[in-house]
């Protein structure tokens, strides 16, 4: 894949910059299993988005009061990272689905990468703030300036 790719994921940006982004389990490369409710822990594949936009909205992963600060207002803040990446041979899984004949409830542009992508194929990150209420409902999100990765190398892009 050429084109840019997003995933959004709560793991401390400088982490990602050291070491890139990894998979749990780098032999679990089955599929189905992958799109069912396996754990990051579980997969050998990482999800991605050619969507900035789904990559922002997707609300898998909700409101956690142990990630979250709970501010003075008693709403809680939590961050995430919606990371831009680029990553050549990944699986195009609403095309692998419509092959094998099967239905894709999600279509949502996914992008399924075997193993894990590399820091110098990660060009940077947005943060992502949502205010939530004490019940988990979103008050608001907002989103950060670009951080760019100094570890990026466009030339990791043609290998």
């Amino acid at each position: 894949m050429d084109e840019p790719l997003y995933r959004r994921v709560t793991v401390d940006p400088e982490l990602i910059i050291s070491k890139g982004m990894d998979v749990g389990d780098p032999k679990m490369l089955d599929l189905h299993r992958h799109q069912g409710n396996l754990t990051w822990e579980q997969s050998g594949l990482s999800s991605w988005t050619r969507s900035p936009e789904y990559a922002a909205d997707f609300e898998r992963e909700i409101f956690n009061p142990k990630r979250a600060m709970q501010l003075p207002d008693g709403t809680y803040m939590q961050v995430d990272y919606i990371w831009k990446g680029y990553h050549r041979g990944g699986i195009d899984m609403d095309a692998t689905w419509h092959d094998l004949r099967e239905l894709n409830p999600y279509h949502e542009g996914e992008v399924t990468i075997p193993g894990g992508v590399r820091t110098e194929q990660l060009e940077g990150y947005w943060p992502r703030i949502t205010i939530y209420t004490p019940e988990g409902q979103i008050v608001k999100t907002t989103f950060g300036d670009f951080v760019p990765n100094p570890n990026f190398k466009i030339e990791a892009l043609i290998k």
